[in-house]
């Protein structure tokens, strides 16, 4: 089909009545909104605090996506990694049951506060790939800047540990056929290659494209965080020098790094990442902690001097971390999955005393409790995600929170860059269709 079939005379009295005239879009959404996997019951949940209270409240946990969804998708069963992509708020989601070993890419595309719809949520990879990739036990997920997602495959046991990058080449809106997935890390610095002794976990890029990964592994060199990029532009990011050890027990700070999970970009400051740890005390006590780090002279890591810090840290019981979240304001939300007497619940730390840390009284307050999620239907929290602001209006496409021509320029200039947005129809892959379901949308304008 030819875009030359767009009634031209037509076209342009639009776009000039809309460059003079602008409809308006609806409002953005209020307050904080974050997604939370629920491993248990299989589904995702959308937590928006409408009334900016800073606490969720009845009313406001919405069902965001699960098994009841219109495309037909399958429930998760063991949902053990998740991302949300900044762009446009699509969320990958691995699932490492063996029964269900794959990768899941869902969005909101209408922008209705919900991916239940006929488009919204598709398997997108499992181990019948044509590419021959591992998916054993997807134990980290993350999209590459701009687009592509990416997971780390854990060995368990006899499979390889690796990084892959997904890349669509038929526009089919999976990522099953030949050549879709390639491995970026599969031979890892100090351990080599296969199934090692490292326990690749979490993983994130930042906006330059350089990844950072957990190793969860207690042996040498211990719970560390590494850093990897494709230098030589290869297309992979396991070459001699590439993968280099970012974070560890040698720090100068003096930080004992145990178990844990989170890999979180700070969102309030550049060249660093939150993680979490689990350290035990002995005599049944842990602590619970986490971290900031930063590679604040630009060295390459964040082992040197005033480069790490516990931002928060507790040796109470019944609570234990794992998942954390960070928002452009510094403000940072943790999940608790402890089994007594916690649990289920979401705690939200605020820097009151603005130091940088939340070990004031008063920096560590419930955004969900856990009689209100329990009320609500959720069964257990594992892995939380931020929604970012955008208009609810799907064809305000530059989230100005108006219709106007720009929209229309914005989202062919998008749509020509191949990027992900531009896949109006959410069916996978950019294809004219995109521009004519866009501009039936921009015309009919926005309730």
């Amino acid at each position: 089909m030819s875009l030359t079939r767009i009634h031209s005379a037509g076209f342009r009295r639009c776009l000039w009545a809309a460059a003079s005239v602008a409809c308006a879009a609806g409002p953005a959404q209020a307050g904080v909104s974050l997604l939370v996997v629920d491993r248990t019951a299989g589904k995702l949940w959308r937590l928006t605090d409408l009334d900016n209270s800073n606490t969720i409240e009845p009313g406001e946990i919405f069902v965001w996506f699960d098994g009841t969804n219109a495309a037909g998708t399958p429930a998760f069963i063991t949902p053990f990694a998740f991302a949300v992509r900044p762009i446009d708020n699509a969320v990958l989601v691995g699932d490492a049951n063996s029964a269900n070993r794959s990768l899941y890419l869902i969005k909101d595309a209408d922008r209705s506060g919900s991916a239940m719809g006929m488009t919204e949520s598709r398997v997108v990879l499992t181990g019948a790939n044509a590419s021959g990739a591992t998916i054993t036990a997807p134990s980290g997920v993350a999209f590459f800047p701009g687009f592509d997602p990416g997971y780390v495959n854990a060995g368990a046991g006899s499979n390889p540990d690796a990084i892959y990058r997904l890349h669509e080449i038929v526009a089919d809106g999976t990522y099953q056929d030949a050549g879709e997935v390639s491995p970026w890390v599969t031979n890892w610095a100090t351990y080599g290659s296969g199934n090692t002794p490292f326990s690749p976990q979490e993983i994130v890029f930042d906006a330059a494209g350089v990844g950072y990964v957990r190793n969860s592994s207690s042996g040498a060199p211990g719970h560390s965080v590494w850093r990897f990029r494709d230098a030589n532009g290869n297309g992979r990011a396991d070459d001699p020098g590439e993968m280099t050890l970012w974070f560890d027990n040698t720090n100068a700070a003096g930080i004992t790094m145990g178990a844990g999970f989170a890999m979180e970009l700070d969102l309030a400051r550049p060249r660093t990442i939150y993680t979490n740890h689990l350290l035990s005390l002995g005599g049944g006590v842990n602590r619970k902690q986490i971290v900031r780090l930063s590679d604040s002279n630009n060295d390459g890591n964040a082992n040197g001097p005033n480069e790490s810090v516990a931002v928060y840290s507790t040796d109470e019981a019944g609570l234990t971390i794992q998942d954390v979240v960070s928002l452009p304001n510094g403000d940072l939300y943790f999940t608790d999955v402890s089994s007594s007497p916690g649990g289920k619940r979401i705690f939200r730390l605020h820097d009151l005393g603005a130091d940088g840390l939340f070990l004031d009284p008063g920096e560590r307050t419930e955004f969900l409790t856990q009689a209100t999620a329990a009320a609500a239907g959720i069964l257990d929290n594992r892995y939380l995600g931020w929604l970012r602001d955008i208009s609810a209006c799907a064809a305000d496409f530059n989230n100005s929170g108006d219709l106007s021509v720009q929209d229309i320029f914005d989202f062919l200039n998008a749509w020509f860059n191949t990027d992900p947005r531009a896949d109006f129809n959410n069916v996978g892959g950019l294809n004219v269709q995109d521009i004519f379901d866009f501009l039936n949308a921009w015309f009919a304008g926005c309730a």
